[in-house]
């Protein structure tokens, strides 16, 4: 009986984890650690990283599978920027859900809604050094690992 319950649950948990097409997609973490990701298919249309700047894919697993991560008590995805330098990132979200984006000080005077297949992108002067959350702002049912992302604006 318990096997057929987790056999079932593994079976609708793999019908909402979709399918997403990416190119190579590397993104660097705290400490310098770094993660590289394979191709995946069926991403929405427009969702590639701009140059220069960051993807940020939410799904079942967070931003970027915050969850392999260690989230939430890891910061994961780090996005490393500098001073004056013009922050680009595209958001793409593959969940069955939708999520939000924010960034502290930099987006967040209204709630983003980035609804299932959407892609948004997210441009501003990274104008003042620290450490900013990069956060979901729409209550999911994988919340809690879309609250820890950090952009780091150094001097």
């Amino acid at each position: 009986m318990i096997l057929v319950a987790a056999v079932v649950a593994g079976a609708l948990l793999f019908l909402y984890i979709p399918a997403i097409t990416r190119s190579e997609l590397t993104t660097t973490g705290t400490g310098g650690n770094s993660t590289t990701y394979p191709p995946f298919t069926n991403l929405p249309a427009g969702c590639t990283k701009p140059p220069g700047g960051f993807l940020i894919i939410a799904n079942i697993n967070g931003y970027n599978d915050s969850i392999q991560h260690g989230a939430p008590t890891v910061s994961w995805p780090v996005l490393k920027v500098t001073q004056g330098q013009t922050v680009n990132i595209t958001v793409c979200n593959t969940d069955h859900q939708a999520h939000g984006f924010q960034v502290n000080h930099y987006f967040d005077s209204n709630i983003e809604t980035v609804e299932p297949g959407q892609v948004i992108h997210v441009s501003f002067v990274a104008n003042k050094a620290g450490n900013f959350d990069i956060y979901c702002s729409i209550f999911c049912s994988i919340h809690v690992f879309m609250q820890n992302a950090m952009l780091v604006v150094t001097p």
